[in-house]
C-alpha cells in the first residue's frame, strides 16, 4: 500500500508528537491534516508549535492535549507570521537538550588585562593575568557595564600611603 505525501507527514507528526510530548494522548488526524493545509504542509511550523508546547508542558506538567493542542496552534500562527529569515527552528534540533558549556575555572592564562579594560573595569589593575573563565567574566562585566546593569565602580580615593598622587580625572 503506498502512502500519500500527506500521510507520510501525519506519520511524521504523529512521530514526533510521540517523541517530545509522551504520555499525552495524540490528537486527531484530522486536526493534524488541517495544520498540514494550513501551514501549506510545512512540517517545521507544526513541529514548532509542538515542540513549544512540550516546552510549556514540562514546566507545568499538567496539560491536556487539548490545552497542548491550543497552546502548539497558537505558537504556530505566530511562527508562520514570522519573516523567513527569523524561523529558526529546525527538527534535527528539536527535543534535544544541550548542557551549557561550562568553562572551568583555574588552567592556563591564556590573556592579560589590558589598560583599555581595566579602564572601563574600573577596579582591576591593569596587566592582571586571566585565565579563559575570567576572561569571559570580565568581558560579561564590561557589557553589563555598558548597558546599565551595573554601575562601574569608582576608583578608591587617595590615602596617605598614595602620597602627594590626587586623582585622575576624566578631563585630564
Amino acid at each position: 500500500m503506498n502512502m500519500t505525501a500527506e500521510q507520510k507527514q501525519v506519520e511524521a507528526i504523529i512521530k514526533f508528537w510521540v517523541s517530545v510530548l509522551p504520555g499525552i494522548e495524540l490528537p486527531t488526524v484530522s486536526l493534524m491534516t488541517l495544520w498540514l493545509k494550513q501551514y501549506d504542509h510545512d512540517l517545521e511550523t507544526i513541529c514548532y508549535g509542538i515542540d513549544e508546547a512540550a516546552r510549556k508542558q514540562r514546566k507545568v506538567n499538567d496539560m491536556t492535549t487539548e490545552d497542548v493542542v491550543k497552546f502548539a496552534s497558537m505558537c504556530q500562527i505566530g511562527y508562520a507570521a514570522r519573516p523567513p529569515r527569523t524561523r529558526t527552528f529546525r527538527l534535527s534540533d528539536s527535543g534535544q537538550k544541550f548542557p551549557r558549556k561550562r568553562i572551568e575555572e583555574g588552567g592556563q592564562i591564556v590573556a592579560y588585562l589590558s589598560e583599555n579594560l581595566a579602564d572601563k573595569l574600573g577596579d582591576v589593575p591593569a596587566g592582571t593575568p586571566l585565565t579563559q573563565a575570567m576572561l569571559f567574566r570580565v568581558l560579561m562585566r564590561i557589557a553589563d557595564i555598558k548597558s546599565g546593569k551595573v554601575q562601574r565602580p569608582t576608583p578608591a580615593t587617595p590615602t596617605a600611603t598614595q602620597g602627594d598622587q590626587l586623582p585622575r580625572s576624566k578631563a585630564a
